[in-house]
């Protein structure tokens, strides 16, 4: 699958929003091209516009960040969806 969502952006904290359920699959998040954090979002309830990853204290200036779907999911999930419905920047 490999799709992968960048963005560039200026703050010192970034979270990432999504939607939780049960055909959802994982992601790799990157910051500033650091160690990947895989996040699972599989839940056996809907769960809409969830913070399901931040970064916080960041150093001062411009940070990238990347979204990579992994086409991998938990054991209980129908599926390997992904969506990203936000990303929040704070300074």
């Amino acid at each position: 699958m490999n799709a992968t969502v960048t963005a560039t952006f200026t703050g010192a904290n970034v979270a990432c929003v999504a939607t939780l359920d049960r055909d959802r699959g994982k992601a790799e998040v990157r910051v500033d091209g650091g160690a990947p954090v895989i996040v699972d979002l599989y839940s056996a309830t809907l769960q809409g516009r969830r913070i399901v990853f931040a970064a916080n204290g960041l150093a001062a200036g411009q940070h990238t960040i990347q979204i990579r779907v992994l086409g991998q999911k938990h054991s209980a999930s129908s599926g390997t969806r992904v969506d990203v419905d936000a990303l929040l920047v704070l300074q």
